[in-house]
């Protein structure tokens, strides 16, 4: 980070930066408690503990009953999803009564009454985009910007390109920056200021707890927020104002599920002495979920419920080639999933004890692999990248620059004009969320999210075909349970498929020409 770079941040940010397109654009955890659960009978609101223990309800009612009358609650699992509030009412020798009180799912939440998914759609002379992300100004040194500030300061830097691009436009952008400063208390002074309050889009925060905070925000306000960086896809719910632009881990294992049905093609050179494939998902046991979802999208491109994926679990850190030795053959091409992120030792491990099995000089008396990782992989520092290269890594990844293209050398040229230094992931990511954003807003007006089925986009590193995650959830309406499917979010469901050929990261053409073909049939519509 230089001279240059510091000043020209310095200079933009303090507590917040207006931007005003009239002079810019020259144009126009969870719980397993369970929640007081609500009724609207003429009953009282109690709270059942863990969702098993049987409770006698409102003391100072009972006082006033007979004493011959009793009155306590269960729950009664009536699936693995859902469990039903049950009072019973036993009164003398008369036979014990039953009222249902209400459903709870299996996340222990219960809605009552239709949960508020109704966006107001209007178009504006002026739209207000607010940016909240933690540029750390406070720590600022004379000679360096800390690195916890880097991705923050390079993402705002591929905005401001965006903005520059966007001058030819009739849009009007009002831009707000804050500096979260990485703190609670920061985030709540601004999501009770009047700023915040006139915004049609926020941007960020990036941690999971500012970002929840703020998401909720944006539900409660009708203001769209948009994760740049975040993709834990439990954030918030029930939220229709609430984007993901990187995709959650379920995504990726779609993918790889997908990928793995669809056929892998055995490498040209292997094909005259390696006739079959063989399968194998490694992990560690913390990767359980991610081995169910990999088999589920597996069975779906199969249209076969009953197909099986060999896997092996890990307990630990370590794991031993004879562990897993006996799903692997010399005379095939070994497919190893290895879908895990959480640990670079482990994914080591995996990848020497594999690496151990390749004969590099006498290929034929070894074993032949390609193997699946996932995105965090191209930042460890401790694998060798001839295990990439020999083991033929494969995996998938949100973000991509294909940096000969027309495109991406122009955006390379402007940035180091202005920066002095050559982009990194997070300047593109900037760039394209800035322009994505801009150009709903300009087409669609605050009711975009309405059009993201229509829209697909591909930007210089990021592309964005966006879906509405739903999930059936019941609803407590007029003492009646009906299940009706909710949005919980919108989120990105494209990500690339990258193999590490020759040392390089380079793209497979299969998993691009999907989006690829919708952007040309919408560009096609448009003319």
């Amino acid at each position: 980070m230089n001279f240059k770079q510091i000043g020209l941040l310095l200079a933009s940010i303090s507590l917040l930066l207006v931007l005003d397109s009239c002079h810019l654009l020259k144009g126009g955890g969870g719980t397993d408690e369970l929640e007081t659960v609500r009724t609207n009978k003429d009953t009282v609101k109690t709270t059942v503990e863990n969702g098993y223990k049987p409770e006698i309800t409102n003391r100072d009612s009972l006082r006033k009953l007979k004493p011959d009358t009793i009155v306590w609650q269960d729950t009664l699992q009536e699936s693995q999803f859902k469990q039903i509030i049950v009072e019973y009412r036993k009164i003398g020798l008369q036979p014990i009564q039953k009222d249902t009180l209400g459903w709870i799912d299996y996340t222990g939440k219960i809605y009552e009454g239709s949960p508020n998914q109704m966006r107001k759609a209007q178009f504006k002379e002026q739209y207000t985009l607010t940016i909240m992300l933690p540029f750390l100004a406070n720590n600022y040194y004379k000679t360096e910007i800390p690195l916890r500030s880097l991705r923050a300061v390079e993402y705002y830097e591929g905005v401001e390109l965006a903005l520059d691009s966007l001058q030819k436009r009739k849009l009007a952008l009002k831009v707000q920056v804050f500096d979260t400063e990485a703190k609670e208390s920061k985030v709540d002074s601004l999501l009770k200021s009047k700023a915040l309050a006139k915004s049609d889009v926020i941007l960020g925060p990036v941690s999971s707890k500012l970002l929840q905070k703020t998401a909720n925000f944006g539900r409660d306000s009708g203001i769209m927020v948009v994760s740049p960086f975040n993709n834990n896809p439990s954030v918030t719910e029930n939220n229709i104002f609430y984007l993901q632009l990187n995709p959650g881990y379920p995504v990726h294992y779609q993918h790889m599920g997908k990928f793995l049905a669809e056929g892998i093609q055995t490498p040209a050179e292997l094909k005259y002495r390696l006739k079959t494939q063989k399968v194998l998902i490694v992990g560690q046991e913390k990767d359980s979920t991610a081995v169910e979802e990999i088999t589920a999208a597996y069975q779906k491109g199969k249209n076969d419920l009953t197909a099986k994926l060999p896997f092996y679990l890990s307990p630990n850190n370590g794991l031993s080639i004879e562990s897993i030795k006996k799903h692997l053959s010399k005379d095939a091409l070994n497919i190893v999933v290895i879908p895990s992120y959480r640990s670079e030792a482990f994914v080591f491990a995996a990848l020497r004890e594999l690496h151990s099995l390749v004969d590099r000089v006498e290929k034929h008396k070894g074993y032949e692999f390609l193997v699946i990782g996932m995105p965090q992989w191209k930042y460890y520092e401790r694998i060798n990248y001839d295990y990439y290269e020999n083991l033929r890594l494969h995996f998938s990844d949100a973000f991509f620059v294909q940096e000969n293209s027309r495109e991406a050398k122009a955006f390379i040229k402007k940035y180091k004009e202005r920066y002095g230094i050559a982009p990194r992931e997070f300047a593109y990511m900037g760039y394209d969320a800035t322009l994505y954003l801009a150009e709903m807003l300009e087409k669609y007006g605050t009711g975009f999210p309405e059009q993201f089925h229509k829209a697909p986009y591909i930007g210089l590193q990021g592309r964005f075909y966006i879906e509405e995650m739903i999930e059936e959830r019941p609803l407590l309406e007029n003492e009646e349970i009906i299940e009706k499917p909710l949005i919980n979010r919108f989120e990105n469901q494209f990500v690339h498929f990258l193999q590490f050929k020759d040392y390089e990261l380079k793209p497979l053409s299969i998993f691009i020409s999907k989006l690829q073909e919708e952007v040309e049939k919408q560009q096609k519509a448009e003319d």
